[in-house]
């Protein structure tokens, strides 16, 4: 039904692009944690956490690090298990 997306060479790209952006949110929340600041709001006037910036950077990094073929491994796996007919999700 979908078309399957071709490889193609940004791929490397990409994942360095989150990377360098988890990285700077990473060195954003640090900064902001280390002035003291532990609650700002942003420009929607809702309250952010330096912490959680912190964290999010690091799982932005940590998700650009896992390859390719574990991924796709996760989803046949899962195929694998799909429910029976009269089982509700």
């Amino acid at each position: 039904m979908f078309r399957q997306r071709q490889a193609t060479h940004r791929r490397l790209r990409t994942r360095v692009g989150a990377f360098a952006f988890g990285l700077l949110m990473v060195c954003y929340g640090t900064s902001l944690l280390n002035r003291g600041i532990f609650v700002f709001r942003n420009q929607y006037r809702m309250e952010v956490y330096s912490p959680a910036v912190t964290v999010t950077g690091g799982v932005f990094m940590l998700l650009a690090l896992i390859p390719d073929r574990l991924v796709k491994g996760w989803i046949k796996s899962g195929e694998k298990t799909k429910p029976r007919s009269g089982e509700r999700i």
